[in-house]
């Protein structure tokens, strides 16, 4: 799907996100995507939602764009709960880093890239592929945001945006 967002959009976003209140940010967005009732305190970035056109005026409802945005921020945050491990990993031995040590790993469906950002540690090369392109879009900034640098993108592989992590 290939809506992506124009350069001054994703200036903007790069800006929110890479912010020192940026938390307040992200917990707003998880919250209205997963359901739940948002502290006071990320309340206080509806505003910023609002500026990004993620939300519509003075409610916590998602426009087009918002919903789009708020997939890579809920994995993003659902991630940074799970101490930025893998799905599972606590759980079955094939999922722990340990497993990928050396090895070139193929993700299809990738979204914005946790489980990439997740293998850089042990896997050889991680590649993403990704058919959603605002999702490959937050991967460099969700990433910066990690302190991870060297997130690398292909494009246009088999006719799909593609996240490719070294």
């Amino acid at each position: 799907m290939g809506f992506t967002l124009d350069s001054h959009q994703l200036s903007q976003v790069r800006e929110a996100l890479l912010s020192t209140d940026s938390d307040r940010l992200i917990e707003l967005v998880s919250c209205i995507s997963l359901g739940w009732q948002p502290p006071e305190s990320a309340l206080e970035a509806l505003s910023q939602t609002e500026k990004l056109g993620w939300t519509v005026p003075g409610q916590p409802v998602f426009t087009d764009i918002g919903m789009l945005a708020a997939d890579p921020i809920r994995e993003y945050r659902l991630w940074l709960d799970r101490d930025r491990k893998l799905h599972g990993e606590d759980h079955s031995p094939v999922l722990r880093p340990a497993s990928y040590s050396g090895l070139e790993v193929l993700e299809p469906g990738s979204g914005f890239g946790c489980n990439l950002l997740s293998l850089q540690a042990t896997a050889l090369r991680a590649v993403g592929i990704e058919p959603v392109a605002i999702y490959e879009q937050f991967t460099e900034i969700l990433a910066a945001r990690e302190g991870l640098a060297r997130v690398y993108r292909a494009s246009d592989i088999c006719g799909r945006n593609v996240l490719v992590d070294r």
